[in-house]
């Protein structure tokens, strides 16, 4: 009998672990979207995709928590780096990308940002983050703007 009720104890355990243990949300997604908020990336221009990362309960790979805002025209990123600078993020290091321009930057509380373009020549593709399938590139190109926190 106690056989029993130990592996009923063990699967709703497990079963609460897998649902999330709560129904709210985790803390580094609230303090992600509260840094946008503060962002205001809308003074910026139209965002055309809104993607969010949330590693799972049980993925120990050490994953972020991620959000990625991609704003339509691939001319904004010194605006863009402007927002993130005045919010306190530095940045770490700056590359030109396969699709554009690649900022990386350290920012406030363990939080880290980049700032990708995707020029307009990927016109009509889908655009390479994953997760992100169902966005196309349009014809003015796109800048995204990211922020993660660690799990």
């Amino acid at each position: 009998m106690k056989a029993k009720s130990f592996v009923t104890v063990v699967i709703a355990g497990l079963a609460l672990i897998q649902t999330g243990c709560a129904s709210s949300e985790a803390r580094q997604v609230t303090a992600i979207d509260s840094r946008f908020d503060q962002l205001d990336l809308s003074s910026l221009g139209e965002a055309s995709c809104d993607y969010r990362f949330q590693p799972g309960p049980l993925d120990q790979t050490g994953n972020e928590f991620s959000r990625h805002i991609a704003l339509t025209d691939e001319n904004l990123i010194s605006g863009a780096t402007s927002v993130l600078e005045e919010q306190g993020f530095t940045v770490a290091n700056q590359n030109q990308g396969q699709f554009g321009e690649v900022i990386r930057f350290d920012g406030p509380d363990g939080m880290t940002a980049g700032v990708t373009t995707i020029r307009a020549e990927f016109e009509g593709k889908k655009m390479p983050y994953d997760g992100l399938e169902d966005c196309d590139v349009p014809a003015e190109g796109l800048t995204v703007v990211s922020l993660s926190l660690p799990k």
